[in-house]
């Protein structure tokens, strides 16, 4: 099957969804803890009033935790929107580090559901690629799901970008033996392999699984 006019189908509109699942309930999550806090201010004001001595201090703390929560807001709508934007162009040069590590921050809650830890290391450079953005996330995020089961609950996934000369490589790591590319897919990891021209490889050294994503389309 040729990897070039990836139309939008069934398993890209689940593979959606499921991450804006995930990033509206780290929104939902971040904006309770700022509800909660905002109410502890209000009760603070309303001690005061009845008496109580006013604590600036605690106020000022909480005003401080407050803005930080926002700023975490903030960079989630931002990845919300970088993500959301990933389906506009079906062919397009994009850096892989970029993509891995906006799949990577959207995937931490899947593995910490799984108590699992994510280490995400991008190229000392740009590592560019031709190819569709949104199906290469798509694939990353197959991938990076199979590694983190494989490496179970007290465990680390390290995911690494290395440029080599035709092909950018997206190294996982972190179990014992190599994880099974796909295993909770639902059977959708060959047909986004073989649409985005990647292929994936065991690695011994380290052990674990490598995206290999050919700089450009016309080479596959």
């Amino acid at each position: 099957m040729s990897p070039a006019g990836n139309g939008r189908g069934g398993p890209e509109v689940e593979f959606f969804g499921r991450m804006a699942a995930s990033i509206s309930h780290e929104i939902k999550n971040k904006l309770a803890i700022v509800k909660e806090e905002s109410g502890l201010i209000t009760d603070l004001f309303a001690m005061a009033e009845r008496g109580r001595p006013y604590d600036p201090a605690r106020i000022k703390e909480l005003a401080a935790r407050i803005q930080v929560h926002a700023d975490e807001i903030d960079a989630i709508v931002r990845r919300l929107n970088h993500f959301s934007h990933s389906v506009d162009e079906p062919r397009r040069t994009f850096d892989v580090s970029e993509a891995l590590l906006l799949v990577g921050e959207i995937g931490r809650r899947v593995a910490a559901m799984s108590k699992v830890q994510l280490e995400l290391v991008p190229a000392p450079a740009q590592a560019q690629i031709t190819n569709d953005p949104f199906l290469i996330q798509h694939l990353l995020f197959i991938v990076l799901e199979s590694a983190v089961a494989a490496a179970g609950p007290g465990g680390v996934v390290r995911a690494e970008v290395r440029d080599a000369a035709d092909a950018v490589h997206v190294v996982f790591s972190g179990a014992s033996s190599p994880p099974e590319p796909g295993a909770k897919s639902g059977g959708n990891f060959e047909d986004v392999l073989a649409r985005s021209g990647a292929s994936v490889t065991v690695t011994a050294d380290p052990i674990g699984l490598a995206v290999i994503l050919p700089k450009d389309l016309h080479r596959v």
